[in-house]
């Protein structure tokens, strides 16, 4: 089409060293994608595709495909961690500087100015990881909430076995998340979270809901000794991680210098009420194993 945008005939000329170094054909679309959200798209589909034995057109490397492959189970695992994590969470400080020798400073809810232990792979060798690269108004793509496995306080407060993750994946756990305009999100009376655009929070606000209530049915279900598959799950927090990790979703975080001791009047509350997430079980009440012949399959009971 030589670039031609409408009816007609377009001519582009080229000077003959201009068209010497031209490839024969453009790049295929699959080789200019991202191989993890085209993977993930395939497994969504929940047609039995698998990535790695799909009879390709024009086949990506196989050994990208594998990376892709690792990363969405990387992204998957450490959402599973940070899970178990909460609320051992923190926030950075904002006059950090993230170079290799400095002093990096978090505020957890009830100690402020904790260091990353000096020692921590993080500290050492992806400070720079930690690094939100915000503008003058703290605006940014990049805002991570560190979770920790322990706090050691000798002559000064440290936090070890830190686990980044993108800041919104703390909306996955808190006990109390608060939004009254679909643009300022307050997070455990402690983190507070602005959006740029009012569609992109309620987008991933409503991300956010849907992950929490199959959380919350897949653990029901775990609890009565029911089958579960957590397929769909796995592929939620796939797609809101790969949002989170290669969106546009940009925010400006702070904490709250002096969050109340207690957290009271949990819950997860938007703009039009509060979510029911925890009593939405009544397909569950429903539903009962059989152990006797069916292999511990499920059956459903008609009341």
């Amino acid at each position: 089409r030589a670039g031609r945008t409408g009816p007609g005939i377009c001519y582009r000329l080229y000077s003959e060293e201009q068209y010497n170094k031209m490839d024969d054909f453009t790049t295929s679309e699959i080789n200019r994608v991202s191989l993890q959200e085209m993977a993930l798209r395939m497994i969504s589909l929940n047609l039995g595709l698998d990535p790695r034995t799909f009879p390709f057109i024009e086949r990506p490397e196989t050994e990208k495909l594998n990376d892709a492959l690792d990363i969405l189970k990387f992204q998957l695992i450490r959402v599973v961690i940070a899970a178990g994590l909460y609320p051992q969470y923190t926030i950075p400080d904002p006059m950090n500087k993230y170079q290799h020798g400095q002093e990096l400073f978090v505020h957890t809810r009830m100690k402020p100015f904790s260091l990353i232990h000096p020692n921590s792979s993080i500290a050492q060798y992806h400070a720079e990881s930690l690094d939100a690269r915000a503008d003058n108004e703290g605006r940014s793509v990049r805002h991570q909430i560190p979770f920790y496995g322990l706090l050691l306080e000798t002559t000064k407060p440290y936090i070890c076995n830190v686990l980044p993750l993108p800041a919104l994946a703390i909306l996955l756990f808190a006990k109390k998340v608060l939004c009254d305009d679909w643009k300022l999100v307050m997070v455990d009376d402690f983190a507070e979270i602005s959006f740029s655009r009012n569609q992109q929070c309620e987008e991933v606000m409503q991300s956010v809901v849907k992950i929490r209530k199959q959380l919350n049915e897949g653990l029901q279900r775990k609890l009565r000794g029911l089958m579960y598959n957590p397929r769909e799950l796995s592929e939620s927090i796939n797609r809101f991680a790969y949002v989170l990790a290669e969106g546009d979703v940009e925010i400006s975080m702070k904490r709250i210098v002096h969050p109340p001791r207690t957290l009271e009047n949990v819950g997860f509350f938007l703009p039009n009420g509060e979510v029911e997430i925890d009593n939405e079980d009544y397909e569950i009440e429903n539903t009962e194993v059989d152990y006797s012949d069916s292999g511990g399959q499920e059956r459903v009971v008609e009341d």
